[in-house]
């Protein structure tokens, strides 16, 4: 079984308010972390979904699998990796 993360919310905010990017995502599968250097292979669909899916499995099973690294650092992965190319929070709401 994987090991379990130690996650402070606090802290993740203030990482990715930094860089995003600087994250560190060892546990991620090797066919995200391919993609690391080049966000636009990141559009497949079916790449993103064939990394999620047994994730979420995992979750459904049980919500405790969330705390597992792999689990945690694929979707860490993935938001680390749409944040800089997306506007989740509206620029009047982000702090300077």
């Amino acid at each position: 079984m994987d090991a379990r993360v130690d996650f402070d919310i606090n802290e993740a905010i203030k990482e990715y308010d930094i860089d995003p990017a600087q994250i560190g995502t060892p546990e991620a599968p090797q066919a995200l972390q391919d993609c690391e250097n080049e966000p636009e292979s990141l559009q497949s669909t079916a790449l993103i979904n064939s990394e999620l899916d047994p994730v979420i499995d995992a979750v459904a099973e049980s919500p405790d699998a969330i705390t597992r690294s792999s689990c945690f650092d694929t979707l860490q992965f993935l938001l680390k990796s749409v944040i800089p190319h997306t506007s989740i929070v509206p620029t009047t709401a982000r702090r300077s």
